[in-house]
């Protein structure tokens, strides 16, 4: 541009050099417009596609969740999960008010019994030999193979919880409020006050929906992976087991009661099996 500036000021054609200029400019300019625009739709599509995969978008059903009426004239309704972040349809609970100390208790497994794996292989590869798969592994380096000389502080309070049950792995856990203990292990629960008393259970955890005359899978079967929690913003408790096919049974208590206190029950149903699945606290 500077060099056609120059040759049309030496001519004495200040005409052509403000032409020459213009027509210089204005072609630069619509090339880089071009660029940009290209640049942006491209830039767009891609982060479109990353979302898309990822999840992250979010896509609302488009069908109404199923209902039904239930034993007591409550009514329930299951809702479908998909991936990824949600908004999904509002369920209604089927509103128990057993005691649960009027559960059956469930039998005592024995070592004479025989003892159930629940290892799941649903990749629909070959099963293997979980020994001889380990013996072929490299040492793990990080493992602490001594104990610490550190040890923790003197617990409170010591006593017997529910006893094997006869599933390996047991999946053992449980949490604690301000006046029960509840624990979970595997297919069972019991739930204890702050001294040791055991004051329900231990019983099948699907018998809190079957006692309330819920129907489907969470009152007809225990597939373990248990989860309970204690919500000390709301003084609430959460049970939860999964069921086969794709189903999540959750228990939320009416108060802070978890024995007599009623309960309400949930069926949801996910795209995929919910395997170790985990819940958390929030405050709102």
């Amino acid at each position: 541009m500077l060099k056609g500036l120059l040759v049309a000021h030496e001519r004495k054609d200040y005409n052509s050099v403000y032409i020459l200029g213009v027509t210089i400019r204005d072609r630069a300019m619509k090339t880089w417009a071009t660029y940009l625009s290209v640049g942006g739709l491209l830039l767009l599509l891609s982060m479109a596609l990353v979302l898309y995969y990822k999840g992250a978008v979010v896509r609302p059903e488009s069908s109404a969740p199923n209902s039904r009426t239930l034993g007591d004239g409550g009514k329930a309704t299951v809702a479908t999960v998909r991936a990824g972040p949600f908004w999904g349809p509002s369920a209604r609970p089927l509103i128990s008010n057993i005691d649960l100390r009027d559960l059956p208790l469930a039998a005592a497994w024995k070592k004479s019994d025989p003892l159930r794996k629940k290892i799941r292989n649903r990749s629909g590869m070959p099963d293997r030999d979980p020994t001889a798969y380990a013996s072929a592994r490299r040492p793990d380096r990080v493992r602490q193979a001594v104990a610490g000389i550190s040890r923790g502080p003197t617990p409170w309070v010591s006593f017997e919880g529910i006893s094997a049950t006869g599933f390996l792995p047991p999946d053992t856990i449980g949490d604690v409020g301000p006046d029960h203990f509840i624990q979970m292990l595997n297919t069972h629960f019991a739930i204890y006050d702050k001294t040791g008393t055991m004051l329900a259970g231990p019983s099948l955890i699907s018998t809190i929906w079957s006692a309330s005359g819920f129907p489907g899978v969470c009152s007809s079967a225990n597939a373990g992976d248990p989860v309970v929690l204690y919500d000390p913003l709301a003084d609430r408790w959460l049970l939860s087991q999964f069921q086969s096919p794709n189903n999540m049974c959750v228990a939320i208590s009416q108060t802070a009661d978890p024995v007599s206190g009623g309960w309400f029950l949930y069926d949801f149903t996910l795209p995929n099996f919910p395997d170790y699945p985990k819940f958390g606290v929030w405050p709102d």
